[in-house]
């Protein structure tokens, strides 16, 4: 009996151990399908728990107060087109909340000229086809207008921050950086159908994967911008580029995965190396660059199949 006994503990300890992981993921996804009531599921991050809470409401429209002046904290209503009022009890609405308007399935949006700041993620995961936005904005947060259906904005003079994602993976065929512009955060306008952009003279670094996924077939960098991050134009169709003296330095997978075979550049300019080609990506012109003492020209090569690169 007591050798029996023995060969069965570690299946027991097994049994019990298998009990508790399996109740212990149970109570882990039933915590991540909480949410506000109305809402659709939310995500694994969580996010409608950055929300704010209370609040008064104000026709479907959750706000607060802060200092005179209304934040709109969170629309609770279920119309597809919404328009934000100016004013709430003779208080200006300046500000629309963390994710204030996240998936709720909007197709039309008015904001009015009283608002100053867009906050991160609020007009997140909708159906907007296109926006205005007032020139009393200055902030545009992270992912604001992420994952719509946007086939143009106007970005007013007056923005000076765009924050990361906040117009990623939308349906943009042109978009105008106004040179009020000095803080754009990474993937700003990625995953778009961009054929032409304008970068504005206002910023001295182009952001990584800021371009990333585009339509452009061609790319003029202007002389403020002093270097160009990893992946900024990655998978564009860019046939020719002209990079001024003022860049020092392009990093990795900047110009990956495209079809150049014009590149104007200038002297020295520290061009970024690894596995997957480095700057350039596989058209070998990193290699051909610093080998041939980084000398300033415009590189032809006669299709995108050449590995060699002729300097006019």
């Amino acid at each position: 009996m007591k050798k029996t006994t023995l060969l069965n503990l570690p299946l027991i300890l097994f049994t019990i151990t298998a009990i508790f992981a399996f109740l212990s993921i149970t109570i882990t996804a039933c915590e991540g399908e909480e949410g506000p009531p109305g809402s659709v599921p939310p995500p694994r991050d969580e996010w409608w728990k950055e929300i704010e809470e209370g609040g008064e409401m104000y026709d479907y429209l959750r706000y607060k107060e802060v200092d005179g002046t209304i934040t709109i904290i969170r629309y609770e209503g279920e119309g597809e087109s919404v328009t934000i009022p100016p004013e709430i009890g003779e208080m200006p609405v300046t500000a629309i909340g963390i994710y204030a308007f996240r998936k709720t399935k909007l197709t039309e949006i008015v904001i009015p000229g009283s608002v100053t700041s867009i906050g991160k993620g609020a007009f997140r995961d909708n159906k907007l086809t296109e926006v205005i936005i007032p020139s009393s904005v200055t902030s545009i947060g992270v992912i604001s207008f992420e994952n719509n259906l946007l086939a143009s904005v106007i970005i007013p003079y007056g923005v000076t921050s765009i924050g990361m994602s906040a117009f990623e993976n939308n349906k943009l065929t042109s978009i105008v950086i106004p040179d009020s512009v000095t803080s754009i955060g990474n993937s700003a306008f990625s995953f778009n159908q961009l054929a032409s952009i304008t970068i504005p003279n206002s910023i001295t670094m182009i952001p990584p994967s800021i371009f990333d996924h585009n339509r452009l077939t061609s790319v003029v960098i202007p002389d403020n911008i002093t270097s160009i991050g990893s992946h900024a134009f990655f998978s564009n169709p860019i046939i020719f580029v002209i990079i001024p003296d003022s860049v020092t330095k392009i990093e990795k997978g900047a110009f990956s995965n495209t079809r150049l075979t014009s590149i104007t550049i200038g002297k020295n300019v520290i061009l970024e190396e690894d596995k997957f080609g480095g700057s350039f990506g596989h058209s070998f012109f990193v290699k051909q660059y610093n080998a041939g003492g980084k000398q300033a020209g415009t590189y032809t090569r006669p299709d995108i199949d050449s590995q060699v690169w002729t300097r006019e």
